[in-house]
């Protein structure tokens, strides 16, 4: 999703609203809002913590 990604990196690191960002890219505003809308919610599943895939041992309480 190379379009969603340069709304990212228009939106986050230029600072440019959803209006400029439309104008720049030369696609709707509503496909910069749905594009913000699926690549923040990609980011989030893809930096939210997996529990059922991570094996980590617990920490023992006594030291030997």
């Amino acid at each position: 999703h190379p379009r969603a990604a340069q709304v990212v990196e228009l939106r986050y690191f230029g600072g440019l609203s959803s209006k400029d960002i439309a104008d720049e890219v030369k696609i709707s505003l509503r496909t910069v809002q749905n594009d913000w809308q699926f690549a923040k919610a990609w980011l989030y599943r893809e930096l939210e913590p997996q529990s059922e895939t991570m094996h980590v041992r617990p920490v023992s309480s006594s030291v030997r």
